[in-house]
């Protein structure tokens, strides 16, 4: 842990450390502050982005180890392969650590296609993967699966133990085994799930649009998750699939510059747009000249594309509710609108929510659509990545919508069922958001996390600048989370009458500090400010007693946990500021709120009182620390004087400054905290030179980490082939046949 507080650190001075691939084996940590609690137990799961099969981790290098450009460079960290921790609590005195690359098949397939693998190029041409935006694909084995963001906690009952999901917004979620750290099955076959893609796009490993965070009911012991589409009927061109798809790269390179360029003279996004769908058609109309492999799939591509009345050249709006059991073929029920009409989710389903009778579904505040996850073949060229952005990159909707489900019309014989629509949108833009369990005359109540003015789908590019100091990002940095905001964030009380719709009761907090200087006193030099006071400047993961327990229903949430990021100048780019520069919803005016964001606002920790919808403790972390994931660890032995929902740890991850001459570095840390206490700063901090990473995402908690025998398996090699067979290249499909047998299969045979 350092010693340094905020003001002895220059917050224009900030650089970050990465992290490697490398997974960890029975790594005892050490105490560096503090003493171990002696009734900490059970075992926290943390999940992380840990970069490519070429990165060597994070973050992405400018340049190859021999010396070309490196082509991943300027990819955002969130696309990456998931490297899942376990912090183990169980051995009195010791906090022992594991971590596991998630080896999804896709895995293997990249790994044997990466720069200098084992995959001959000759032989397998355009099998490589690639990083697109915020997907990685291959031309013809189709999408990656990382499973890469939470690891959420499930106890079926033909299970023989509790166990955790992997999960991730583009890609079915897997079991995992919570002693081994090993994928053990996918839920569902890729036969049950419908493709994100285009119907004509069927290749190997097809990519599916579903919720990184899935419900589990543990007292029915049922999981409830999405499956859904979102029409590409103008998308798909703008995103350069079709482009993606051709063989003529340095022409669509040229042609794409050119067009750039003119944009930078016009500005004119409309005219772009024009000449971008004009390029397209001269591109389809163009004959290969390839023989072989690919020129028969150029082919096939060609002649889809070309009939404008070819219902395979489109996805449609569609969202299904999923029920899965642990016991074979997941039940799918089509959702409508009460009108009838199909959901259209214009941004992403990442969060859902369940309560006795209802399951919750939100149009959540991230931009995981498909401009961004396939939304350039050249992401290392600035000119062209800076123009695509530019004409096809929109700010957050500024409300939530929201849909309800009534478990009991979840009737196995009907097809599609109507959903409730809240009549009032959530103010703000929200990400995540918490229901309680108890929903008592069909009342339901749920707690709301508000990102607003900000995108944590915007990721910082090599061409970005800072708003404050109009200068380029270091190579460092570049692939990072552009988590500057432009408005204060908040949290949010709901009471939902569940069966109309309608919001019964609603309370917000939104607070910029009881200890911050009026606008016209703060004081002169770019020190940031000492105390701030409670606060909800940029509101970050949380977590409360019981959160997705797999045993406990959290029928009453009492008091919540908050990370707050704070406002650090050094990610405010000139990008986030213009595009939200204009936005409506503020506490404070914008022009105050750059004063105190230039300044520099500490990130934090909040206590909420959920009945009052109060701060009642706080934390003000150093100002270059990076706090991340947040778990709640109940004590061994409950405390007779100190509330349940407040007689435990908090455990988190965090990334500490510390000086080294007149450099800024950082080191991996596990902080512990008392969470009825958290004022007092953290009760023990665990660290090792070996326990690295470059940042951390959704965490859990069991009590135990044993051994699964899963009740329920998915024939790997079976799904696979089904997949290869129904491909849109079966006509050369013992090319796929050689590949998966050499390199993938062997992985998954008993």
């Amino acid at each position: 842990m350092s010693n340094l507080t905020s003001s002895d650190i220059n917050v224009n001075a900030n650089t970050y450390n990465g992290g490697p691939r490398t997974e960890i084996k029975d790594l005892t940590l050490e105490v560096t502050h503090g003493t171990l609690p002696a009734d900490l137990s059970g075992v926290a799961f943390f999940g992380s982005m840990c970069g490519s099969v070429n990165s060597g981790g994070l973050p992405f290098k400018k340049e190859l180890a021999d010396g070309t450009p490196n082509h991943e460079f300027g990819t955002p960290f969130i696309n990456g392969d998931g490297m899942v921790f376990s912090i183990d609590m169980n051995s009195p005195g010791t906090v022992q650590v594991n971590s596991r690359l998630m080896k999804t098949p896709c895995y293997y397939a990249d790994e044997a296609t990466r720069i200098n693998g084992p995959a001959d190029k000759k032989k397998y041409p355009f099998f490589e993967f690639k990083n697109l935006g915020l997907s990685r694909m291959s031309l013809l084995l189709g999408s990656r699966n990382y499973v890469n963001t939470t690891v959420t906690p499930i106890a079926f009952d033909n299970d023989s133990s509790p166990s955790l999901l992997a999960t991730i917004d583009n890609g079915r979620p897997y079991k995992l085994n919570p002693a081994t750290l090993e994928l053990v099955t996918p839920v569902g076959y890729n036969t049950e799930w419908n493709s994100a893609l285009p119907p004509f796009l069927k290749l190997p490993f097809p990519m599916f649009e579903t919720s990184a965070h899935p419900s589990f009911d543990p007292v029915t012991k049922e999981l409830f998750s999405v499956n859904y589409t979102q029409s590409s009927q103008t998308e798909s061109s703008r995103s350069f699939l079709h482009d993606f798809l051709h063989h003529d790269n340095a022409s669509l390179e040229s042609q794409l510059t050119d067009i750039a360029t003119r944009h930078q003279e016009h500005g004119n996004n409309e005219r772009s747009i024009g000449e971008l769908h004009e390029m397209v058609e001269n591109f389809r109309k163009t004959r290969s000249k390839h023989e072989g492999f690919l020129s028969r799939a150029i082919a096939f591509v060609k002649n889809v594309l070309s009939n404008e009345k070819n219902k395979a050249t489109e996805t449609i709006d569609q969202v299904f509710l999923i029920r899965f059991n642990n016991k074979g073929a997941f039940k799918k029920w089509r959702l409508t609108d009460p009108e009838g009409n199909d959901l259209k989710i214009s941004q992403c389903m990442h969060q859902t929510g369940i309560s006795k009778n209802y399951i919750l579904l939100m149009n959540s505040s991230f931009k995981f659509a498909f401009e961004l996850l396939i939304n350039n073949p050249f992401p290392h060229i600035k000119i062209i990545d800076r123009f695509i952005r530019l004409i096809t990159s929109k700010s957050m909707l500024s409300t939530t919508e929201m849909w309800i489900v009534d478990r009991r019309d979840l009737n196995d014989n009907v097809e599609s069922i109507k959903t409730i629509k809240l009549k009032n949108n959530i103010p703000y833009e929200c990400l995540h958001f918490s229901a309680e369990y108890d929903d008592t005359d069909d009342q339901v109540t749920i707690f709301t996390a508000h990102n607003n003015a900000a995108c944590f789908a915007e990721w910082l590019r090599p061409y970005d600048i800072n708003f404050f100091t109009k200068e380029a990002y270091p190579d460092t940095l570049v692939g990072d989370f552009a988590t500057g905001e432009m408005s204060v964030g908040a949290l949010g009380k709901f009471v939902i009458d569940a069966r109309s719709g309608e919001t019964v009761q609603e309370k917000f907090i939104r607070e910029i500090g009881d200890q911050l200087p009026p606008v016209d006193r703060i004081p002169p030099g770019d020190k940031p400010f000492h105390k701030v006071g409670p606060n909800t400047w940029g509101i970050g993961l949380y977590t409360f007693r019981d959160i997705i327990s797999p045993t406990v229903p959290n029928t009453r949430i009492k008091r919540m946990y908050f990370i707050n990021y704070g406002a650090n100048p050094m990610y405010l780019t000139q990008w986030i500021h213009d595009l939200y520069v204009d936005y409506k919803n503020r506490e404070i005016p914008v022009h105050d709120f750059l004063a105190y964001t230039k300044k520099g606002i500490p990130p934090s920790l909040i206590a909420i009182d959920t009945e009052k919808m109060e701060i009642v403790d706080y934390f003000q972390f150093d100002m270059n620390a990076h706090p991340m994931s947040i778990q709640f660890i109940p004590r061994k032995e409950r405390s007779s004087d100190i509330p349940p929902e407040a007689d435990g740890y908090l455990i988190f991850t965090t990334k500490s400054p510390v000086v080294h001459g007149d450099e800024l570095e950082y080191v991996s840390e596990l902080w512990i905290m008392d969470a009825n206490n958290i004022q007092q700063g953290p009760v023990c901090v665990l660290g090792h030179k070996d326990f690295q990473f470059c940042f951390t995402t959704h965490c859990s908690w069991l009590e135990a980490a044993e051994n699964l025998k899963s009740g329920y398996q998915v024939d790997i090699i079976k799904d696979l082939q089904q997949t290869i067979d129904a491909s849109m290249l079966s006509f050369e499909d013992k090319k796929y046949t050689e590949f998966f047998n050499e390199f993938v299969y062997p992985h998954f045979k008993s």
